[in-house]
């Protein structure tokens, strides 16, 4: 089980390690739980931005791409915009 903010710096550090885990031993179940901190402006709306792609079937490509491009949304006043271009990239019914 993981804890994790997608705008945390660390966790981004850490999520490579994580995928190439779950890669390389496909019995591993990786749950995830969301852990936004609030020094973190754009942690809520990112998690939330995972579990609505989640519904359709794609919490883990949204999971990545949010870590992929952390450093391009994580200070970002227009982060709710950045989530949905992300989600149509993904190929989400908004």
């Amino acid at each position: 089980i993981e804890y994790s903010d997608f705008q945390c710096p660390a966790c981004a550090a850490y999520y490579p390690m994580v995928k190439k885990l779950s890669q390389e031993l496909p019995e591993l179940a990786v749950v995830y739980r969301h852990f936004p901190l609030p020094q973190h402006i754009n942690a809520r709306t990112s998690a939330q931005a995972a579990e609505a792609a989640g519904k359709q079937g794609k919490f883990w490509e949204m999971h990545d791409m949010l870590f992929d491009n952390q450093t391009q949304w994580a200070e970002s006043k227009i982060s709710r915009e950045t989530f949905l271009g992300y989600a149509l990239g993904l190929g989400l019914d908004i």
